[in-house]
C-alpha cells in the first residue's frame, strides 16, 4: 500500500512523447551567434551535442556517438596544438594538427548534416511540410541557422499560424 503523505512519483525532466521539435528548447539565434563568437566555436559543438541527446531521446535514427566523440576529441586535438609556437612546431606537430584539422572538419559537417536530416525528418513525420532547411544555409551558418529554424517552428506552433499562402495576383 503506498503511504498517502510521499512525494508523487514522476518525473519532471522527461523528454515528451511527440517525436517532433516540441522537444527542443527555445533559445534565441542571437544568443547562438554570441556565445559561438566568444567561446571560439566550442559553443557550437556544445549546441550539437545538446541536441543530438533530445534527438537520440525522441527518433528512432540516432546520431552516432562516435561521431560525437570524434568531433570532440579532434576538435580538442587541433585547439592544443594550435597554442603551440610556431618555431616549436615538428613535422610530426604539423602532420598531426592537419590530419585533426580534416578529422574535425569532416566529423563536424556529417553531425551538422545529421541533425539537419533529423530534424528534417521528424518534421516530415509529424505533417510539418513547411519546415525546410536548406544545405547552403546549414553550412555557412550552422547551429545559428538550425536554431533560428526551430525558434520559427515553435513560434508557428504556440501563435497557431501557418504560413501564408501565396496571394494571386488580379488580372
Amino acid at each position: 500500500m503506498d503511504n498517502p503523505y510521499s512525494p508523487p512519483k514522476s518525473n519532471v525532466d522527461t523528454i515528451g512523447d511527440s517525436n517532433y521539435l516540441d522537444n527542443f528548447p527555445r533559445f534565441s539565434a542571437w544568443w547562438v551567434f554570441l556565445l559561438t563568437v566568444v567561446t571560439f566555436g566550442i559553443y557550437s559543438v556544445y549546441w550539437l551535442y545538446t541536441r543530438s541527446r533530445i534527438i537520440n531521446e525522441v527518433h528512432h535514427r540516432i546520431i552516432p556517438e562516435f561521431l560525437i566523440w570524434g568531433t570532440i576529441i579532434s576538435y580538442t586535438v587541433n585547439t592544443a596544438l594550435s597554442f603551440i609556437p610556431d618555431e616549436m612546431i615538428t613535422r610530426l606537430i604539423g602532420i598531426t594538427l592537419l590530419f585533426s584539422t580534416i578529422a574535425y572538419l569532416i566529423f563536424f559537417l556529417w553531425w551538422l548534416f545529421g541533425i539537419r536530416n533529423r530534424l528534417q525528418e521528424m518534421a516530415k513525420e509529424n505533417d510539418y511540410p513547411e519546415f525546410s532547411l536548406g544545405p547552403v544555409m546549414t553550412f555557412f551558418f550552422q547551429s545559428i541557422y538550425l536554431q533560428y529554424k526551430i525558434n520559427e517552428q515553435l513560434d508557428k506552433k504556440v501563435d497557431g499560424t501557418t504560413p501564408a499562402e501565396p496571394i494571386a495576383e488580379i488580372s
